[in-house]
Formats: C-alpha cells, sequence, structure tokens
C-alpha cells in the first residue's frame, strides 16, 4: 500500500495546490508510540495552495485533517504539516 501517493491524490483534489510534498518519515520511528509495524504511521506534508490563502495556519491544518480523516482514523499517527503561505 503506497500511502504517500493516497495522501498526495487527496490534497491535490481537495486544494489544487502549487506545491506539494509528501513523505513517509515512518522509518524514524519505528518502534515507538503509534508504530503498527506497517511503515505508514509517520507523515510529513508540505503545501502550498491558493486555497489557504486568506487562512489561518491553524485553519489551514484543520482543512487538511479533514481532508484526510479517514487515514487520520486508521493509518496516520503522526502527521507534521508545514503550510506555505
Amino acid at each position: 500500500m503506497c500511502i504517500e501517493k493516497e495522501i498526495e491524490k487527496k490534497l491535490t483534489d481537495d486544494f489544487s495546490p502549487t506545491h506539494l510534498k509528501v513523505i513517509n518519515n515512518s522509518h524514524l520511528h519505528i518502534g515507538h508510540m503509534g508504530d503498527n509495524g506497517t511503515g505508514n504511521t509517520h507523515f510529513y506534508v508540505e503545501i502550498s495552495t491558493k486555497y489557504f490563502e486568506n487562512m489561518t495556519k491553524i485553519n489551514a491544518h484543520k482543512n487538511i485533517y479533514k481532508s484526510l480523516d479517514c487515514y487520520m482514523k486508521n493509518v496516520i499517527h503522526a502527521l507534521e504539516i508545514k503550510v506555505i503561505l
């Protein structure tokens, strides 16, 4: 299962970003809390989109969490987000 590509597609579909980087950092957290052995638990997202232009970073983060809700409930343990405005 390539969760990075699924995350990229979901964020692209929802926000049409001008810049998007999704990195799976799960290998850095092997054996830590939240590691379920799948290698798909910890991710870094860097995103820039006009969709977030008049939003605070907190509201942009909330929108990203809402977009990825199904992954947050079932797959992702930790999500690091960098919104570039």
